[in-house]
């Protein structure tokens, strides 16, 4: 366990009292600027241009985060991509190959 992993546990351990007087905004701020790294933007190009729908759980996500609370939001992105993944599985691609009598297997 890293260093700044037992700063955060101390001081959420010790600490936690004194955040009550801290502003929401100023928390939210915080919070945004830790995530802010987390998110790949470069990343949605290359996904627009070979599959669009692997966005389409994505931005479900992210709108219902927005419009829903975030657990909410959340579990929305998970039932997106559940159904995807269970639409690619129940239609699964086939390919039939006739054989000719006297064809030999390749």
């Amino acid at each position: 366990m890293g260093l700044d992993r037992v700063l955060v546990l101390v001081a959420l351990l010790f600490f936690t009292p004194c955040f009550y007087f801290i502003p929401k905004a100023s928390l939210a701020a915080i919070i945004i600027a830790a995530v802010i790294f987390m998110v790949e933007v470069h990343v949605v190009i290359p996904m627009w241009k070979t599959k669009k729908s692997d966005l389409i759980p994505g931005i479900g996500t992210f709108i219902g985060c927005l419009v829903f609370p975030l657990e909410l939001g959340i579990l929305i992105g998970i039932g997106i991509n559940i159904m995807f993944i269970l639409y690619h599985v129940a239609r699964p691609k086939i390919a039939i190959e006739k054989c000719l009598v006297g064809c030999s297997p390749s």
